[in-house]
């Protein structure tokens, strides 16, 4: 679909070409950010786990702690 967009105070005409998603297409890209969000939340998970184990030196569970709450914020917009 091509819209035509008028400037009024240059008297100038813009034509902009706008796309629309399909329905398959946008239910294909939800479905594929439910997933990613899926497998993100099991690796900080995991993350979290190792950083309880007190097996673990400390420098090393603070980077695993440093590294989960860094994929935690990255959606943060």
């Amino acid at each position: 679909m091509k819209i035509v967009v008028l400037d009024k105070t240059n008297d100038t005409a813009d034509l902009l070409r706008v796309n629309f998603l399909g329905e398959s297409l946008v239910d294909e890209i939800e479905q594929a950010h439910e997933d990613y969000n899926k497998r993100k939340n099991e690796v900080i998970s995991k993350l979290y786990t190792i950083w309880r184990n007190d097996e673990i030196p400390a420098v090393y569970r603070n980077w695993i702690r440093q590294a989960a709450r860094f994929i935690n914020e990255s959606d943060m917009k």
